[in-house]
């Protein structure tokens, strides 16, 4: 149901990528007493393996946060994946509201 919005409107692509990277800092911010940021190299993919439209993002994400001087890594617990992905759902689903 997303797939024409992405199609007419490019510029959620880049919305895209920024609210899962929010996302992923949402859910590492209560690793640690100070402000930390998570390791993420990302890259958006516009096709799915049909070469249909289909807009996603791989990424390779640290198992943690490291803290803002880089001198500190908090892991991350198990089943924080579950969590990062109801928050990234919600994410895009209110940008994609509100861009509306």
């Amino acid at each position: 149901m997303l797939r024409p919005s992405f199609k007419f409107d490019r510029s959620l692509l880049t919305d895209l990528g920024r609210w899962i990277y929010e996302s992923l800092c949402e859910v590492m911010a209560p690793l640690a007493e100070e402000p930390v940021r998570p390791g993420c190299v990302a890259a958006l993919e516009l096709a799915g393996n049909l070469t249909n439209l289909q807009p996603h993002v791989h990424a390779i994400v640290t198992a943690g946060a490291f803290s803002l001087d880089g001198a500190r890594f908090y892991p991350l617990p198990e089943h924080s994946l579950e969590t990062l992905e109801q928050v990234v759902r919600v994410r895009v689903l209110e940008g994609m509201t509100s861009a509306a």
